[in-house]
């Protein structure tokens, strides 16, 4: 039997990748492929699911180091037509109960169109991929092209079962201090499926988010807005002092003013 040992993984998508592509273009490539897979994208959760090559394949997330780095651990390879059993576990990854479950196995068509089409908190998204690969540092290295939902987005990964060294080549390659973005964190905002639901708006890039605390002394004020690769940037931090518990000690009560 094949053991498998979880990988250590480190991406990004989006901005500037020139100086990195042409630090692992100068390692030398190790092959290039092209494939399409369908992503089945979670509202409540970051899981990997995704069907490729005819196979439903989902990775779960083990743990994240003091570096940020993810440790992903495939625990699902399964052909269509999956049965029920498999489907409920599809469903549990992407934090959901199963829906009424009519078959007792689902094709790919009958999955996306019957389970997951109706299930606002759910999209299933094509995405085509051009990878390139490298070899750099003892890791696997790749530089991929995402074309989803008609927008474009390049993304470099680094992976190995040593953390240490997956650390050290981002660091060669420029990149430390870039956040960590897993596929399905960086399709949801390349897409505009970001937050804890569906975006209505379809709007992936230059979004604006606030967050209003009322404290017993100050309101605070922040509003950020988050790009396309889901980094962000600060628009507007403000804090007002209205005293809201001013005597709420001794009165158990907000005052009037």
């Amino acid at each position: 039997m094949t053991t498998i040992i979880p990988r250590w993984e480190w991406r990004t998508f989006g901005g500037d990748l020139t100086v990195a592509a042409a630090r692992l273009q100068a390692s030398g490539t190790t092959g290039a492929q092209a494939s399409d897979e369908v992503y089945l994208l979670s509202a409540l959760c970051d899981a990997n699911v995704k069907i490729r090559a005819g196979l439903m394949d989902i990775k779960h997330l083990e743990q994240v180091n003091g570096d940020g780095l993810e440790q992903w651990q495939p625990i699902l390879k399964a052909e269509f037509p999956l049965p029920a059993e498999t489907v409920t576990r599809v469903f549990a990854a992407l934090g959901l109960p199963a829906p009424g479950l009519q078959r007792q196995a689902f094709s790919l068509d009958q999955l996306t169109a019957e389970l997951v089409g109706p299930e606002p908190r759910l999209r299933a998204l094509a995405v085509h991929k051009q990878r390139n690969r490298f070899r750099m540092g003892g890791c696997g290295c790749e530089l991929t092209e995402v074309v989803a939902a008609g927008r474009v987005a390049t993304t470099l990964a680094v992976e190995s079962e040593d953390p240490v060294a997956v650390a050290q080549t981002v660091r060669d390659l420029g990149l430390q201090g870039i956040p960590n973005q897993s596929y399905p964190r960086g399709l949801k905002a390349l897409t505009g499926m970001m937050g804890n639901a569906p975006d209505a708006g379809g709007e992936g890039a230059g979004r604006c988010f606030a967050a209003i605390d009322l404290g017993t002394n100050s309101v605070k004020l922040h509003v950020a807005e988050r790009d396309a690769a889901g980094h962000w940037t600060r628009v507007l931090d403000r804090s007002e002092v209205t005293r809201l518990g001013e005597g709420l000690a001794e009165t158990g009560r907000i005052g009037r003013e």
